[in-house]
């Protein structure tokens, strides 16, 4: 393939709409310009339903609405240096519900060094980060508990050779829990 072919709009069009990625385009008033596939399955909205509206106006919550703007956009417009290039905000769905979305935005400039387009890629994190609180909810209620039956507690990772030894079971045994690193090498020697 040469360099022609790839700059081919047809191409460009292509790889922007089957990324699995959110891709938004902001013009360089910070109006919709372009919007793939992957936005339009997640956020409900089609493409001819959010062309040339502001993104803040469609799928910010109020409250955060005017700080990513201004972050987001106004600060990659006059004055670069300074601007979010990657944040993660909410985004609302057409049909009302929140999606925690991870950018990271890239300026495209004319001749002269003007912003013409900005153009922001997305990953929906929402599931990562439900994933990662009940897993911390787990963590903190299986600590409670051990801590409420004062039993001791040894678990050996044979992959990575870490063992786990809580404080209980170290004490159990005879040991301060610093005396005692949590690796399976201390049982072989």
């Amino acid at each position: 393939m040469n360099k022609k072919s790839m700059r081919d709009p047809d191409f460009l069009n292509a790889i922007i709409e089957n990324v699995g990625a959110l891709v938004i385009v902001l013009d360089h008033e910070g109006r919709i310009y372009r919007f793939n596939a992957a936005c339009e399955k997640l956020s409900g909205f089609t493409f001819a339903e959010v062309e040339g509206k502001f993104p803040w106006d469609i799928f910010l919550p109020a409250a955060d609405a005017d700080a990513i703007r201004t972050a987001a956009f106004v600060a990659h417009v006059n004055n670069p240096q300074t601007a979010l290039n990657q944040y993660t905000n909410r985004w609302r769905t057409k049909s009302g519900d929140y999606r925690l979305i991870e950018w990271a935005n890239t300026l495209l400039h004319d001749n002269q060094g003007k912003v013409t387009f900005m153009i922001s890629v997305g990953t929906d994190i929402t599931e990562r980060k439900q994933i990662e609180e009940d897993l911390r909810h787990s963590e903190e209620r299986t600590r409670l508990v051990l801590n409420a039956t004062n039993d001791g507690i040894w678990d050996w990772n044979p992959i990575t050779h870490e063992d786990y030894l809580s404080p209980r079971w170290k004490e159990i045994v005879g040991y301060q829990d610093d005396e005692l690193p949590n690796i399976d090498s201390i049982f072989l020697n």
